[in-house]
């Protein structure tokens, strides 16, 4: 469910961007974070609070992997259109 909030605002995030390349490099950067998060921010939070990392692991999750694959589709796309190259 989170992730369908986040596939919106990347949407009219990408079209101000245009062809830069921020948001490509902050998804980026956050899946090679995936395995420092897990072992450094996961593990310890689940002792405290279950519900709490349940929350912010959606939410990491979810910017990350659901929200990210249109990022970067639509970036791949705009790159193909910009070079004159059918994509499909």
């Amino acid at each position: 469910g989170v992730s369908l909030i986040f596939q919106p605002i990347f949407g009219v995030i990408s079209d101000r961007l245009v062809m830069k390349k921020n948001l490509v490099i902050t998804i980026a950067i956050g899946m090679i974070l995936v395995g420092p998060y897990f072992q450094w921010v996961f593990h310890p939070l689940l002792k405290v609070n279950t519900a709490l990392v349940g929350f912010v692991t959606g939410i990491y999750l979810s910017f990350i992997l659901n929200g990210g694959v249109s990022v970067i589709e639509q970036y791949v796309q705009r790159a193909s259109l910009t070079n004159k190259f059918e994509y499909g």
